[in-house]
């Protein structure tokens, strides 16, 4: 569909909303200590919290708070009833956007968000999900989301609420057209598990931000893959948002600066715009794999569950752009580009990780999927330096694929933390990771 023109009076409304849930997003605490202080009673066990949870789904809603009521029993309280006060600016703020929205579909989404900040129900979640999927084409967008458990270190369970606001950019969304269009073709080569959730559909865009002050602190945004709930995305979809800011950033100052020094495979054929492509591509075929084999069980990884989606994720990439290459839809030289730079920025989350908290996850994920490859001949690492063999690559992420989808199918905690024990050190490519820091003068 062709993207309708947008109001721009509109934007400094939604963004004035976006920015009063950061508000809400930083009082429920963005520090990972301050966050669980705030949203689980410290005294109880993982384990404690986990059996209560199970036994009242409220409490294990990503959106509420637990404590203790007089009685000694727990209870759930949506983050918006922590903060009254807070509620009421998102409430007067939505308000003053509403005569300014000409779209029926954001003013109905717009009610959606207030209807859920009234009554922070999780119906009213879902249904406010729901409704933001039917703005996706319009070039205006603003996701409100539970999003991000990575800050969760207890259980895995809780996130922060997140908005944004994004202008879609339709010139650099053609070079999604690749991953999209080829998307069901690939899928068909891989081992598709039965009992995985489905997800009705899925679209992919690149957008200018406009405000990101009420989402995911010093996560270092890149992609964000939409709606959360796997009972929306079953009926209504996803959409894959691709920021072209923090892409084109991380880029510049962290991934161009490094990978002619940590890859032996790049020469100069490959260009700085072949590897931005390969960056853009890649990245959305990560955020189009967080659909792919999602299974209800995954979540009895409990606080493993986001390594394990994200080591999925990581893995479906550089299958895509084996498939790309022995498919005749991506020529050599672009599919060498595209892996090197996917990798890099991989391994840029090891880097930081070292400082924040919430990609730990991406990390360890990193690790087990680097050390797979290393053991199997699809990299090997001299002094820092890295070469690819795009055969093993794919031999070797389809294995790794296999035991992932295994684990997370059978929510196989053991199992998981054994491949952690074997495959989790960053030391085989520690001087590689040093040479990343000393080219982009990361911290």
């Amino acid at each position: 569909m062709t993207p309708m023109m947008h109001d721009d009076r509109l934007i400094p409304f939604l963004i004035e909303i976006s920015s009063a849930i950061g508000d809400l997003s930083r009082a429920i605490g963005t520090h990972p200590d301050e966050f669980l202080n705030r949203v689980y009673p410290p005294f109880l066990s993982r384990d404690e919290l986990l059996a209560q949870c199970h036994a009242c789904p409220e409490l294990g809603r990503p959106d509420t708070a637990v404590s203790v009521s007089p009685d000694g029993s727990l209870e759930a309280i949506p983050y918006p009833d922590l903060f009254p006060e807070l509620r009421a600016n998102i409430l007067i703020r939505i308000s003053r956007a509403l005569p300014h929205s000409t779209h029926p579909p954001m003013t109905d989404y717009l009610l959606g968000v207030a209807r859920y900040f009234e009554t922070p129900a999780f119906s009213n979640y879902l249904d406010m999900s729901a409704l933001w999927m039917s703005t996706i084409d319009l070039p205006v967008i603003m996701p409100v989301v539970s999003d991000e458990t990575y800050c969760d270190s207890r259980c895995g369970l809780k996130g922060t609420v997140d908005s944004a606001v994004f202008i879609a950019d339709s010139q650099l969304t053609e070079t999604l057209s690749l991953p999209s269009r080829s998307w069901a073709s690939f899928l068909k080569r891989l081992p598709i598990a039965v009992d995985a959730l489905p997800v009705a559909g899925m679209s992919s865009r690149v957008y200018r931000t406009a405000a990101l002050d009420g989402a995911l602190p010093n996560m270092k945004l890149r992609a964000w893959n939409l709606p959360n709930p796997h009972d929306v995305r079953r009926i209504k979809g996803t959409h894959q948002i691709i920021i072209y800011e923090n892409t084109r950033s991380a880029f510049e100052s962290d991934l161009k600066p490094a990978l002619r020094r940590i890859f032996n495979s790049l020469t100069v054929r490959h260009t700085d715009d072949m590897l931005f492509d390969g960056l853009i591509r890649t990245l959305s075929a990560h955020e189009l794999g967080h659909n792919y084999a999602c299974f209800a069980n995954a979540r009895s990884l409990n606080d493993r569950h986001d390594t394990f989606e994200e080591m999925k994720a990581n893995i479906l990439p550089l299958l895509w752009v084996c498939f790309c290459l022995e498919s005749g839809l991506m020529a050599l030289d672009d599919a060498v580009a595209a892996i090197c730079v996917y990798l890099a920025l991989d391994l840029q989350d090891c880097i930081l990780a070292r400082e924040t908290l919430s990609r730990r996850c991406y990390c360890l994920a990193t690790a087990l999927q680097m050390n797979y490859m290393l053991e199997h001949d699809a990299i090997s690492i001299d002094n820092g330096d890295i070469r690819i063999d795009l055969n093993a690559i794919w031999n070797s992420n389809l294995d790794l694929l296999r035991i992932c989808m295994a684990i997370m199918a059978n929510g196989d905690r053991d199992s998981a933390d054994r491949l952690i024990h074997s495959y989790g050190s960053i030391s085989p490519y520690q001087k590689t990771l040093d040479r990343m820091i000393a080219a982009s003068g990361s911290v």
